[in-house]
């Protein structure tokens, strides 16, 4: 590895949530076991390499999807980026995780053998105590996205994942919408299980209100206060 790329990657590792508080010393241990791969927008993480291998994101971004083989549908889980881990799942239980991650941008990732990964929860205390907030994390994003499905109509569940994604910046007249601020339409209504024609209708009720707006192609939130308020209905 050269020192360039060993730079890079143990920054990429130190500022990870999963590995950021662990001693500087035991991140030079690990990083020794990470490969750096680069994936082009639009390539897919299979489920055996999931299975496999363990990754940090650390440029662009992953799409992870669920999809039904029988029809091909697919619903968008959740959406990676710096410093994210995939796949916890099969580092627990040993599995298969039967999910498809997309890389969204030019990305590059950290990639290491998930046994080894296993083998630093046991042989490292401290990543062992790191490692149950994430997973608690983890399980609470699907039990918020579970719920999201179940109990809100599609007005709410646009606004939520709008507001989940939104920095409210004070002194500006625009919020930044992080991760899914250039995503289609098409994308957008994969993550909360409705229409593409549906969500478009949606979105323009939403610019109507003067909530949202688009600026050189990418979503802004024009009105936090409206879009907390749009959010718990």
């Amino acid at each position: 590895m050269c020192n360039n790329n060993y730079k890079k990657n143990l920054d990429a590792l130190s500022k990870s949530p999963l590995f950021k508080n662990l001693d500087i010393e035991i991140l030079k241990k690990m990083i020794k076991y990470f490969t750096l791969k680069k994936f082009n927008k639009g390539d897919f993480i299979n489920c055996y390499d999931s299975y496999k291998d363990f990754f940090i994101i650390v440029s662009g971004r992953l799409r992870v999807d669920k999809i039904d083989p029988n029809s091909g549908k697919y619903i968008t889980l959740y959406v990676l980026s710096n410093g994210d881990a995939f796949d916890v799942l099969p580092l627990l239980d040993n599995k298969e995780h039967e999910v498809e991650a997309v890389s969204i941008d030019n990305s590059e990732i950290l990639q290491v053998p998930i046994d080894i990964v296993r083998d630093w929860i046991a042989q490292y205390p401290q990543f062992n105590k790191e490692f149950l907030p994430y997973i608690i994390n983890y399980l609470r994003e699907v039990e918020e996205f579970s719920a999201h499905i179940s109990f809100h109509d599609t007005a709410t569940r646009l606004a939520k994942l709008i507001l989940k994604h939104t920095v409210e910046e004070s002194n500006y007249e625009h919020n930044t919408i992080r991760l899914i601020h250039d995503f289609t339409h098409d994308a957008l209504s994969k993550m909360i299980a409705t229409s593409r024609s549906v969500l478009s209708t949606k979105l323009q009720e939403l610019k109507h209100d003067g909530i949202i707006s688009t600026k050189k192609g990418s979503l802004v939130v024009k009105d936090f206060k409206k879009l907390v308020e749009k959010a718990k209905k």
